[in-house]
């Protein structure tokens, strides 16, 4: 008799191992999300400072641009004005 209590005991705390490993997984998955979902996280979250980077390069570049373009317009202007053709 003490062997069929020794078998049922284990084979519940098998069955109670088993639910709270799926609850701890769902509640997991609803908090934290799927892995992949944590993955995309991650990596959003790591490119992050990257594009900020890179953004502050354009806009770096488009001002040294811009300031190119109207010296020559104004010499281009300046041009015209002194020569006319």
């Amino acid at each position: 008799m003490a062997c069929v209590s020794f078998v049922a005991d284990d084979l519940a705390a098998w069955l109670v191992s088993l639910v709270a490993d799926a609850g701890r997984k769902r509640l997991t998955s609803w908090l934290l999300g799927d892995e992949q979902e944590r993955a995309l996280r991650q990596a959003a979250t790591a490119a992050v400072p990257i594009l900020e980077i890179a953004i502050r390069d354009l806009e770096v570049e488009w001002r040294i641009y811009s300031r190119r373009s109207r010296v020559s317009r104004r010499i281009t202007m300046s041009e015209r004005v002194l020569c006319p053709g």
